[in-house]
């Protein structure tokens, strides 16, 4: 039997390992389901339901390193990192696409985030 599996997606790290970690690293501003909102320096985390699935793998993961808007940096390597991003792949789906890039505040100046959900 053949099946074709069209959009199918696999992220590289072990979403396993990844839930672990957004447990340790994550789960305190953005809840365990993703949906805490927190507030931080007045900016709400975001609700990983809508986030995730407008950012590339590799979008996630330079927020996961370098921090986003109020998210401060988290100081792990790539391949956890990559980790968190397969779980929350597993959780909250695949890249989707769409927005603009945007500027946003990250400690100590503007930063342009590369592309939030849009190709290129």
């Amino acid at each position: 039997m053949f099946w074709l599996l069209v959009g199918c997606q696999a992220a590289k790290g072990d979403p396993a390992v990844g839930a672990d970690l957004y447990v340790q690293h994550c789960a305190s501003c953005h809840g365990e389901d993703g949906t805490l909102g927190k507030p931080v320096f007045e900016v709400e985390s975001a609700n990983l339901n809508f986030r995730v699935p407008e950012l590339r793998d590799d979008e996630l993961v330079g927020a996961i390193q370098k921090g986003f808007q109020a998210m401060p940096p988290l100081g792990l390597e790539e391949e956890e990192a990559l980790d968190i991003v397969a779980w929350l792949r597993t959780k909250f789906g695949w890249y989707q696409g769409g927005e603009a890039y945007v500027d946003v505040a990250v400690y100590g100046g503007m930063y342009r985030y590369g592309g939030l959900g849009k190709d290129g």
